[in-house]
């Protein structure tokens, strides 16, 4: 920006500079993924420096906001002996059902109403969402709505054509086929 203002470019191009820099910030604050991702990657990232304890806390901090972060432990098992493995992923798994329990015990209508409200969620913004012929957003609805804890057990979208139960075998079997490799 210095250059494009005090060297005698352009000024017309810091209009652009400031949207490109700033065009991720309203994605990191309406959605979680940014956040779980940074995390998983710090997990990673602490895996390679060896500062395992560490890394299992990152990876249990985006497990805690999205399940995906477990995909990380099969990598730790590949890079380490079984022992360590196992305290690893005793680590992650239990701060996170220590986590969920106290959660539970303060609120527990509303806990389960938040873990099974993702299971009565359509697909969305997915091929699998143009397969199940869900063209709208997974919205949960406004806050209003979300307060509601009969809404977590009512389905929305459409159903799966395809079972889940199916598609965890088949990309099930293609990941451990790749784990193996």
């Amino acid at each position: 920006i210095y250059e494009l203002v005090h060297e005698g470019k352009s000024p017309s191009r810091v209009p652009l500079v400031y949207l490109v820099l700033t065009i991720g910030l309203p994605y990191g604050w309406w959605y979680m993924d940014a956040l779980v991702v940074f995390a998983m990657l710090m997990g990673l990232y602490m895996i390679l420096c060896r500062r395992d304890l560490t890394a299992a806390l990152w990876l249990t901090a985006g497990v805690l906001t999205k399940i995906f972060p477990l995909l990380v432990l099969p990598i730790y098992w590949k890079l380490r002996r079984l022992r360590e493995s196992v305290v690893f992923t005793l680590i992650v798994v239990g701060v996170t059902v220590i986590v969920y329990s106290v959660i539970f015990a303060l609120a527990p209508e509303m806990t389960h109403a938040s873990i099974a409200s993702q299971w009565n969620k359509g697909s969305w913004e997915t091929i699998w969402a143009l397969v199940d012929g869900n063209l709208e957003t997974g919205s949960f609805g406004g806050l209003s709505e979300r307060y509601d804890v009969a809404n977590a057990y009512r389905s929305t979208g459409a159903p799966a054509r395809i079972p889940a139960w199916l598609t965890l075998i088949v990309f099930g079997t293609l990941g451990f086929w790749l784990y193996m490799r």
